[in-house]
């Protein structure tokens, strides 16, 4: 089965800009043991920028300039009506009638039980704009609250079942959170609209890292509360090598049962990484080590004491006064 390749190429180029956006903060703090707190807080907001141009710039894309390449709709003729595989025209009826035809061969019936019923397309429910708007603002201050009351029982919960809180986190809140999204996916998929599918998947992932997470930074900002883009590195390498994946796995604009085991399973090396990640690695995230404690981890402890002494030469050595003869 195929789907248009378009949507699913810019979505991973987002993606991959975001996850520089990510590393970058990330790797600066776990390795340069100078750079303060606030420089790194100040690189992070000059990149949320970035990110929130940069999806902006992919909304007009998407929607305005270059709409047609999103569009997975069927060639035309010069009045506008559908075309087959042959360049003639089809008719409104022709496309309902091959539509209940393939419907009803799949299901194992017979072609000459196709009534004019079939042809007939049901109309779809409609609400009033205003009542949708109005649906969508109480489902938002009640998905608010819950998200309130299942923050603070995460830390319980992590000590009665003894599950390490990366695991919690990063694989079951996700999981729960997003479950009516991923139903959706799947259902769309199963009916063959694998461009939709994808769009679902895909797109939100970008419209969280593009647009989310730069939004999260400048609202801590307004809320006095610092938030920066300096993760986890495992965790940002993690979602390099998944975004890499996926990248392979889409790259030819085909879906088959293989490529979706190989992302279930890449899903679960990932997923039992965090279930084994230590609380205290998990919260490292914008604590830069000293470089005493990364060369403790390397080198046995007479080297780092070697090391040590050495330094302490230098310095006493350069700091010595020169007398001039």
């Amino acid at each position: 089965v195929s789907f248009n390749p378009n949507a699913v190429s810019y979505s991973l180029g987002l993606l991959g800009i975001a996850m520089l956006a990510l590393l970058v903060p990330s790797e600066l703090a776990a390795t340069d043991e100078w750079s303060s707190p606030s420089e790194r807080l100040t690189l992070s907001r000059f990149v949320a920028v970035l990110l929130g141009l940069m999806y902006f710039q992919w909304l007009i894309f998407n929607m305005c300039t270059h709409s047609q390449l999103f569009n997975a709709t069927p060639p035309q003729d010069a009045t506008g009506k559908l075309m087959d595989g042959e360049g003639e025209t089809v008719s409104r009826e022709g496309r309902l009638r091959a539509s209940a035809a393939v419907d009803i061969v799949r299901a194992g019936g017979d072609m000459s039980s196709i009534s004019d019923d079939d042809f007939e397309e049901e109309d779809e429910p409609h609400l009033p704009g205003w009542l949708s708007c109005l649906i969508l603002l109480l489902s938002t201050i009640l998905v608010a609250f819950h998200c309130d009351y299942l923050v603070e029982s995460i830390e319980p919960v992590t000590k009665q079942l003894h599950i390490h809180e990366a695991f919690v986190a990063t694989v079951l809140l996700p999981m729960v959170g997003n479950f009516s999204e991923e139903i959706a996916a799947i259902n769309i998929a199963r009916k063959g609209k694998l461009d939709l599918a994808m769009g679902v998947a895909i797109g939100s992932a970008t419209q969280i890292a593009m647009l989310v997470v730069p939004v999260v930074v400048f609202l801590g900002a307004a809320m006095g509360q610092p938030f920066d883009l300096d993760f986890e590195v495992l965790q940002v390498r993690l979602l390099l090598a998944s975004l890499l994946v996926a990248s392979l796995c889409l790259r030819d604009s085909q879906a088959n049962w293989l490529k979706g085991s190989m992302l279930i399973t890449a899903y679960l090396i990932i997923a039992s990484a965090f279930w084994f990640m230590c609380d205290e690695e998990f919260r490292s995230a914008g604590v830069a080590r000293p470089l005493k404690e990364r060369l403790a981890d390397l080198l046995p402890a007479t080297a780092v004491e070697a090391a040590e002494a050495a330094a302490e030469a230098l310095v006493s050595s350069t700091a010595a006064p020169v007398h001039v003869v």
